[in-house]
């Protein structure tokens, strides 16, 4: 049973008579097959079918980052929003504080609320306000999350964002998000789990 390509909206699990199939929308970078390889292994280290009638595919397919810009310059109707107002994306906090300076000591994260709203949350508790006092005995302040937090990914397909997160932090590995928790996948891979299950039923 072929697939219908023009019914595929982007990043979303869908399910036939005997496949659960995953879409997942790269962009085309030098990296791409680091990226595909990482992927793949967190899907099939964590993404279990229920129904063992079902088999699970894994589609990867690319979006031209070149195409997407030329779109975005050309639109004159587009209205670039400041970088703390902007949602649906994921994000990296960058620690700078004596020898952090030159270890990986980041912490990346993802939101569907403002950038602003987010960072405020960190400044209330969270790793980040946790490692700040426990490892340099500094007070989080907005002026220092403000200064070291940069957008590394855009998306408002909330399974690409949580996906990418993964890939992300899988690829990096942030210190900051594993010095209070090591199994930063765990929120993405219990949301994906849900939604095959949820896709299983559907057909049932």
């Amino acid at each position: 049973m072929q697939h219908n390509n023009n019914n595929v909206n982007n990043n979303v699990a869908e399910s036939n008579t005997n496949n659960v199939i995953i879409y997942y929308r790269n962009i085309m970078s030098t990296a791409y097959k680091k990226d595909e390889k990482i992927m793949r292994r967190i899907i099939k280290n964590n993404v279990k079918i229920v129904d063992n009638n079902n088999a699970l595919k894994f589609r990867i397919y690319y979006k031209n980052k070149k195409t997407s810009s030329l779109i975005l310059k050309n639109n004159n109707n587009t209205v670039m929003l400041p970088e703390l107002k902007r949602s649906h994306l994921v994000y990296s906090f960058k620690c700078n504080i004596g020898e952090c300076e030159h270890h990986n000591s980041e912490y990346i994260g993802e939101t569907e609320t403002d950038l602003s709203r987010r960072l405020t949350m960190h400044k209330q508790n969270g790793a980040i306000k946790d490692h700040l006092k426990d490892t340099h005995n500094v007070v989080i302040t907005r002026q220092i999350l403000e200064n070291n937090t940069k957008i590394i990914h855009y998306s408002h397909n909330h399974l690409e964002l949580m996906i990418s997160e993964a890939i992300l932090i899988d690829k990096f590995k942030p210190i900051i998000n594993t010095q209070k928790n090591n199994t930063n996948f765990r929120p993405t891979l219990k949301f994906i789990n849900n939604r095959q299950r949820v896709s299983n039923n559907s057909n049932n």
